[in-house]
């Protein structure tokens, strides 16, 4: 258990939320660094709920998961840098993520109370997306499990209007979390969000800028010169820095022109099929 963490939470019955997540929020806002704000979050948030392990999950292009941040008991295995993948968090739980941003189970091993009728007047089932007390799926009950997870808490980090991640919390023992400290998480939560959503459209800004002078410089360079496919082969780099790739090569008459990260010249077809790259005519 962290220093401090029984102190905040014995206060935090007494304190209102939106003063726990302004504290919360002070020392974490002073971070620049986005990596070093992720990690004092986590800390703080540990802090707070007293749980064995708090990190953050971020989702990859390609739908994987990636632990960017964390906070642990001395006793407990590190997951940080790990990747986990797409099929981890399914694209049906993702979406809820985004409807509902905070769920708590403080018992993986409850048993779930049926709702009885089980179809409202209208013959529908009762939609409880956005219900706190809603039950989760066994098949995710029993990954808990066998991750040694028996309670577990975790908050959506949302960025322009997208699920970015996950504020994950796994504690080894049951352990429900009070009302005042889960309003409190929540709005730092939301803290959290902001910042993330800041500094992706900070990202985004450097990198459109950096496309449009390199798509300048290639554009002045390549209108200057009549052997064009020679121009180009020389301006790979800036290439590769417009498209924010790797590796760039080219293939021109036999010739195979590489910058970067690129398969070896062995590996290039001998020619490009042009009839198959011909789109058909009606």
């Amino acid at each position: 258990m962290p220093n401090g963490s029984t102190v905040v939470r014995t206060t935090s019955q007494r304190v209102a939320p939106s003063a726990i997540a302004q504290a919360m929020i002070a020392r974490t806002a002073a971070e620049e660094r986005i990596e070093d704000m992720h990690q004092r979050a986590v800390e703080q948030l540990r802090e707070l709920i007293g749980f064995d392990r708090v990190l953050v999950y971020r989702f990859l292009p390609d739908g994987a998961g990636e632990v960017l941040a964390e906070a642990r008991a001395d006793d407990i295995a590190p997951l940080l840098g790990l990747r986990f993948p797409e099929s981890d968090i399914p694209a049906q739980a993702r979406a809820l993520y985004v409807r509902n941003r905070m769920r708590v189970i403080p018992n993986t091993s409850y048993v779930p109370s049926p709702i009885l009728p089980a179809l409202a007047a209208d013959q529908q089932p009762l939609d409880l997306s956005m219900h706190l007390l809603r039950s989760v799926s066994p098949v995710h009950l029993e990954y808990s499990r066998n991750m040694g997870v028996a309670a577990s808490m975790s908050i959506s980090l949302i960025s322009g209007g997208r699920l970015w991640g996950l504020i994950a919390c796994h504690h080894r023992e049951p352990r429900p979390v009070p009302t005042a400290v889960r309003a409190a998480a929540e709005l730092f939560g939301l803290f959290i969000s902001m910042r993330v959503a800041a500094y992706d459209q900070q990202l985004a800004g450097v990198r459109d800028e950096l496309a449009r002078e390199v798509r300048e410089t290639l554009w002045r360079k390549l209108a200057s010169t009549r052997d064009l496919d020679r121009a180009l082969a020389g301006e790979l780099e800036h290439l590769a820095l417009s498209l924010n790739c790797s590796g760039v090569a080219i293939l021109h008459e036999g010739t195979w022109t590489a910058y970067g990260d690129t398969p070896a010249a062995d590996c290039a077809p001998a020619r490009f099929d042009e009839a198959a790259m011909t789109p058909a005519m009606d």
